[in-house]
């Protein structure tokens, strides 16, 4: 009887220490802010992708700016 409950002890005692290296090792890891999104422009050239052709009123369809060679 007194062995038995000898042993349960040092069950005890072994989880408990256990479980206070597994406490005292654990990283807190705050919560990362997500990511807002970029605001858009809007209105004219500044809120298309490609900007404006030289001049400032006519939109560029690509990054080269192919249309505006006839503007």
């Amino acid at each position: 009887m007194d062995n038995e409950i000898i042993i349960i002890l040092l069950i005890v005692i072994l989880i408990l220490i256990i479980l206070l290296f597994l406490i005292t090792n654990m990283k807190y890891n705050p919560p990362q802010p997500q990511p807002q999104p970029q605001p858009q422009p809007y209105g004219g050239c500044t809120g298309t992708i490609y900007g404006c052709c030289p001049g400032g009123i006519i939109a560029k369809h690509d990054f080269v700016g192919s249309n505006c060679l006839y503007h």
